[in-house]
């Protein structure tokens, strides 16, 4: 959920609001790594599958608030959509693409949802709780796109795709669908350290790019 705080919600209320999402969950990361290591023998690999999931979620949840917060912080700068990244538009407005596949070969419709768009560019982009969706499987193919909408900062260029996509992903879904896994501790503790490295990397980014207005067209 976007965080609602005072105007003009400038770039230090934007690395306060990314911090705090970032530490209540380094905190929760801590304690599953706990659980973990502690667990009994016989409770280990339902335990290690449990805080995989978790750990899932977390990197999930923070890249969709993460995502949210710094558009958030860009539709205080009263500026139009034509002043910012292409990918910002589609952010805000996820359907408009919609009218123009329908048009199809019909170059009537096509040109009219083509002028719609180009009048649409002149708005001001407001806060509209622009939804960053991450399809509930945030690899890199995902995370690609969600950077693209965000106006190409370079969060996709953070995570490794190997550990990304195979250890974390990868793993979660098959525990996700009900198969079983085996969940070795050392590697989840190294999966903790990339997640951690991931966020706190992608936290920074935004931070530095609303900082250098990096959202504005080019």
């Amino acid at each position: 959920m976007v965080r609602r705080v005072s105007r003009p919600y400038s770039v230090n209320d934007l690395s306060d609001a990314l911090d705090e999402e970032l530490s209540w969950r380094r905190r929760e990361i801590s304690f599953l790594k706990f659980a973990f290591q502690s667990a009994k023998f016989e409770e280990r690999q339902a335990i290690g599958r449990a805080c995989h999931v978790a750990l899932y979620a977390h990197w999930e949840g923070f890249v969709r608030e993460a995502g949210q917060l710094y558009l958030f912080h860009i539709s205080f700068r009263a500026k139009s959509y034509k002043e910012l990244r292409p990918g910002i538009f589609f952010a805000a407005n996820p359907s408009v693409t919609g009218p123009l596949r329908s048009a199809g070969d019909n170059a009537i419709l096509a040109t009219a949802e083509l002028a719609n768009l180009m009048a649409m560019q002149a708005k001001k982009f407001r806060n509209t709780k622009p939804e960053i969706n991450t399809r509930s499987n945030l690899k890199m193919e995902i995370l690609q796109e969600i950077d693209c909408v965000l106006g190409n900062v370079g969060i996709s260029a953070i995570p490794e795709k190997k550990w990304l996509d195979e250890k974390l992903v990868g793993k979660r879904n098959t525990i996700a669908h009900g198969k079983s896994a085996n969940v070795d501790f050392a590697e989840f503790e190294q999966l903790v350290d990339y997640v951690t490295i991931w966020m706190q990397g992608i936290a920074g980014q935004l931070t530095n790019c609303a900082l250098q207005n990096a959202y504005e067209a080019v």
